[in-house]
């Protein structure tokens, strides 16, 4: 960023600004769309970014040693400074970076599993050089494996370098249709690796050595987390530490398979051992509200407060949360702080990305207009992570009762098939595709199921 400060947010945001974001003021941005650049230096600096982020360092020093020498020579001075100092940055740069064992371009995944937490490390090789890494960290509960093809479908889905050959820890299930699909993408022929031994298995290792090394570095920001939660604290002018807090979230299509959630946060972390579905009994109709108020009264029916947590979040504004207030006053429970969080009016002229970028708003009883916390603060973002999980394991829940439902509804059209039977067809071919598959005799084999039976379930269900 510093060698090349080229603009870092979308220019149409940039011009909303009323003066230059704080990256320039760390000399990371050279503000181009404030005119604090020209359109020919600027180009230098894009110019020079394509050409270290591919791995020819010594290409552009030689184009800028060339251009430093032409603006020497006809005494633009200044010109020849700009160039003489991106020289400079440059080979700075590279004394730092390493041979790798391999030439050409080339991406090496790391990963480590703890858990449920994974740490992806990814190393950029150009040209035979060590250019740098990135680090990503995801909660996931399935197959390594499985997680391995998710981050690297989703992370060369987006708009990044695709490289010669993708080095990974794992083989994966149709790594030869994914290779296929980067080369159609990129152009050009994409290998997909996993290395068993030689000099690639060294980098993988460097790779997984790299993921553990930001696991740690995740986990020593996570113990400090004590200095976050007390700006949270200061910010909403809360009783106490907010060290475990609990989020609410509703989720259902015009009422149908309603469901709600409970999520819990200890230091900054997910407690899944205290997550809690709530299928909703008591509302028939689409209402958000009496569906929280069932929830939070079954949470906390007859004033339970053990293992109360600090801090209540509802997914929502001034409704849900004047919902929760009442809650908790008819219980008689008091000395829990409570909060809702939504984002800004949503317009039906809205695109995906504008709802996205739109701000989060923290409501607290007792006030009209929102708290004011600065975007993408540490606090605030706290705080959308924790709406976020609950609402996704609101909708997780949510699904899967649809499904089942489904389910259901399809088998209990076929007279003949109870719960009991049901329940054993769905053990034994797995789901209503594998039922569909089966033949006569197969689904006649089941326990409880008659020829006539498997024949009946074939027609219906063919």
């Amino acid at each position: 960023c510093r060698i090349f400060p080229l603009r870092h947010y979308p220019l149409q945001n940039c011009r909303q600004r009323k003066r230059p974001c704080l990256y320039h003021q760390l000399k990371q941005c050279s503000a181009p769309c404030f005119g604090l650049i020209s359109p020919e230096d600027y180009n230098t600096l894009v110019e020079g970014a394509t050409h270290f982020l591919s791995g020819r360092n010594r290409e552009i020093v030689a184009i800028y040693k060339a251009r430093m020498a032409a603006a020497a020579e006809s005494m633009a001075y200044e010109e020849a400074g700009r160039y003489r100092d991106l020289i400079r940055a440059i080979d700075a740069t590279v004394e730092n970076q390493k041979v790798a064992a391999v030439g050409g371009d080339s991406d090496v995944i790391g990963m480590i599993a703890a858990g449920s937490d994974l740490q992806f490390s990814i190393l950029f090789i150009r040209n035979g050089l060590l250019l740098g890494s990135s680090h990503y960290h995801f909660d996931w509960e399935l197959d390594e494996t499985e997680a391995l093809a998710s981050f690297v479908n989703a992370y060369y889905g987006q708009e990044v370098i695709i490289p010669d050959e993708i080095i990974l820890p794992l083989p994966l299930e149709g790594q030869a249709a994914l290779g296929e699909l980067l080369t159609e993408k990129r152009g050009k022929k994409v290998a997909i690796t996993s290395p068993l031994r030689g000099a690639k298995l060294g980098l993988v290792r460097m790779a997984v050595k790299n993921a553990e090394n930001a696991a740690l570095q995740r986990l020593k920001k996570l113990e400090e987390s004590g200095a976050l939660l007390a700006e949270l604290q200061e910010k909403l002018q809360l009783q106490r530490s907010p060290q475990r807090i609990e989020c609410y979230a509703i989720s259902n299509i015009q009422g149908e398979n309603a469901v709600g959630s409970q999520v819990s946060f200890f230091d900054g972390k997910p407690d899944k051992s205290r997550y809690r579905k709530y299928r909703i009994k008591t509302v028939g109709q689409a209402d958000d509200f009496a569906m929280m108020r069932e929830v939070l009264s079954r949470r906390f029916k007859e004033g339970k407060t053990v293992d109360a947590p600090d801090l209540i979040i509802v997914d929502g504004g001034i409704g849900q949360l004047g919902i929760l207030t009442a809650v908790m006053t008819e219980l008689g429970i008091n000395g829990i702080d409570l909060a809702g969080l939504a984002k800004s009016r949503v317009e039906r002229s809205m695109t995906a990305s504008d709802l996205s970028r739109s701000e989060e708003r923290v409501f607290l009883p007792g006030r009209k207009n929102p708290v004011s916390l600065r975007q993408n603060s540490p606090a605030l973002l706290l705080l959308a992570r924790i709406r976020d999980e609950a609402h996704r394991f609101a909708i997780t829940y949510h699904r899967k009762l649809r499904g089942n439902a489904a389910i259901s509804s399809e088998l209990d059209a076929i007279s003949g098939i109870g719960t009991a039977l049901r329940k054993r067809l769905l053990e034994k071919f797995g789901s209503v595709q594998g039922i569909r598959n089966a033949s006569p005799e197969e689904l006649a084999a089941v326990k409880g199921i008659t020829p006539a039976l498997a024949a009946r379930i074939k027609a219906e269900m063919t």
